[in-house]
């Protein structure tokens, strides 16, 4: 008998706390999901930081605190973590009176993108009785993956010409730092120039001449115009790598880039004057959806590029061929500028169309099943 009584006072004592529990549960109770980087680039390691915090006198032996998100975040720990047009995540906490708890979940991502967090589910339930509550805190957390670069020797050709293209044109300013010789003084030269060191071993008046900065800043057109044909998605996804490739490389070349692709309509972003700014670049290019067809490469160019084309840019394109549209397109530019330098993915095996010697052509050879 006395041991029925103690199982009966157990379990009221057990109810009267579940009652408790359901009343209280949530309350003092914090949560905070944030990406630690703010962007990484395609293949590399992020860290995403949870925190729970219970702010009262009661523990909460089982909470569960879930989120969503995309599923080109491939987190290392799998326990807990189900993938299918997203990532759930679904991790268990034992929350003591006025603890903190906090965990590291690391993670790789595996495409470019624009990833967010907007809200945590959290579940709580009672020992011993099979119930559930149930909170929503809202999260905001966001993470850039720009796209990767291909390595700066995968351009170096390509800008060179760019940059080489951009010297031998005439230019309004020259740079101090790129020394090309000594000649001798002419009248119309300032007198800041004399080099009286030259001109003393010499008894002639000599000067320094100094070779032209590439001040004209490049346009880099992107084609992302999408066709019916297989794989073409990676060959837009390797221009956009390409792309950021060939952009930090000039900028670090001192050479101001602003990037434009067939999603560029007329507005502030399409008039933007190039500079040298490229984390904007890369947020460009890492929000783009490729799923959201864009407008065709040869209309883009007829209806917006080439109505605006500035001479003081140099333009250059990025493009894969997939029509004898796209071909006359680039052909188009060329002519305008009076030449052009196209960078070209294409797939191992395929054969490129065959351009006018207006047009100097690299390409990059592109897996057909990456």
């Amino acid at each position: 008998m006395p041991v029925l009584f103690l199982l009966v006072g157990f379990w009221l004592v057990i109810y009267i706390l579940s009652r408790y529990y359901k009343r209280i549960w949530n309350r003092g109770l914090s949560t905070q999901i944030s990406f630690v980087e703010d962007s990484v680039n395609e293949g590399q390691e992020g860290t995403l930081i949870e925190v729970v915090k219970n702010e009262k006198n009661f523990p909460l032996p089982i909470l569960h605190v879930k989120f969503q998100t995309s599923r080109k975040l491939d987190f290392h720990q799998n326990e807990n973590v189900n993938v299918s047009d997203l990532t759930y995540k679904n991790d268990l906490f034992a929350v003591m009176p006025y603890q903190q708890i906090r965990r590291t979940l690391r993670f790789t991502a595996l495409k470019r993108g624009y990833y967010t967090i907007d809200h945590l589910d959290l579940v709580g339930s009672f020992l011993f009785f099979d119930f559930f509550c149930y909170d929503r805190h809202e999260a905001s957390t966001y993470i850039y993956v720009y796209p990767s670069r291909i390595g700066s020797g995968a351009v170096l050709d390509f800008n060179r010409q760019v940059i080489w293209t951009l010297l031998s044109r005439n230019r309004m300013y020259e740079d101090p730092f790129s020394f090309a010789g000594i000649r001798q003084y002419q009248p119309y030269d300032p007198m800041k120039r004399i080099n009286w060191s030259a001109s003393a071993k010499t008894g002639d008046l000599m000067v320094n001449v100094y070779d032209y900065c590439a001040g004209q800043p490049v346009v880099l057109i992107v084609n992302l115009q999408k066709t019916i044909s297989w794989h073409v998605e990676n060959l837009l996804e390797e221009s956009l790598r390409i792309a950021v490739t060939i952009a930090e490389n000039l900028m670090e070349n001192g050479v101001g880039v602003n990037v434009l692709t067939t999603y560029d309509t007329l507005g502030t972003q399409f008039y933007k004057v190039p500079g040298n700014n490229m984390e904007e670049i890369d947020r460009k290019l890492a929000t783009i959806d490729l799923s959201v067809n864009s407008m065709d490469y040869d209309r883009w160019m007829q209806e917006y590029l080439l109505p605006s084309f500035n001479d003081k840019y140099l333009y250059a394109v990025v493009s894969y061929d997939e029509s004898a549209q796209m071909v006359a397109a680039n052909e188009a530019l060329a002519l305008k500028q009076d030449g052009l330098c196209l960078y070209r993915p294409v797939h191992d095996g395929d054969k490129l169309p065959g351009y006018s010697g207006r047009i100097l052509s690299f390409e990059r050879r592109v897996n057909r099943n990456d």
